[in-house]
């Protein structure tokens, strides 16, 4: 894993554009206000990916693989809350950051549930004056997502999903600490089962396949 000096936001912009896909990046002693410039020159894009946690800066460049992952558990999601007749505001990959914690990251899903109706119609969300996700998604094949576990408690989500590319862990807040549990608590029902065996359709015979059998997966379970 590289790690650069203390830098400008422009020299680790230039760097991220010429760093593989996979890989990533450590700066430390990086400022707030670097950060905050750096996020204004990559925005709109998927790659790369930032967090931020007192002035360590870590950028990763997500993989292919690790988007299509992205791309199909927030399907699960969104599928498993509108059968289940939940009202929620899903908000992709987008960042999260509170300047007086010094800290901020992008998840790879992330869903307001029990607070959705606090988000709803506002067009950007400050964690100073609003709540944070309910629920934040971490895909962790291509870098070790744990650590971003103390971010995601600084900022106060109360439940972290972590996918290491063969199992989900589910995480809840506690006393500022994340505790393993066995399945969401945001979403009551959803447990890692019916997502990881659409994920095996999907490596054998692709997205749609996969889409229609958590379909069938998760009509079946409400029976």
């Amino acid at each position: 894993m590289p790690t650069m000096s203390p830098t400008t936001h422009s020299e680790v912009f230039d760097a991220a554009e010429h760093m593989p896909l996979g890989s990533t990046l450590v700066v430390n002693d990086f400022s707030w206000d670097e950060y905050e410039l750096l996020l204004q020159d990559l925005e709109g894009r998927r790659n790369p990916r930032l967090s931020y946690d007192s002035g360590r800066l870590e950028v990763v460049m997500i993989s292919p693989r690790h988007d299509a992952y992205d791309r199909l558990i927030d399907y699960f999601v969104q599928e498993f809350i509108e059968a289940r007749g939940l009202i929620a505001q899903a908000y992709g990959q987008a960042t999260w950051k509170h300047k007086g914690l010094s800290k901020g990251a992008e998840g790879d899903c992330c869903y307001y549930i029990q607070n959705a109706r606090k988000v709803i119609g506002k067009d950007e969300i400050p964690l100073e004056s609003n709540p944070p996700p309910d629920i934040v998604v971490e895909i962790g094949i291509s870098s070790n997502s744990v650590k971003k576990l103390r971010i995601w408690a600084g900022l106060g989500v109360p439940e972290v999903w972590r996918f290491d590319g063969m199992a989900f862990h589910f995480y809840v807040l506690a006393e500022g600490k994340y505790a393993e549990v066995a399945a969401s608590k945001c979403i009551p029902g959803l447990t890692g089962a019916p997502m990881l065996e659409a994920l095996a359709v999907a490596e054998a015979n692709g997205h749609t396949a996969a889409r229609k059998a958590f379909r069938h997966l998760i009509r079946k379970a409400k029976k």
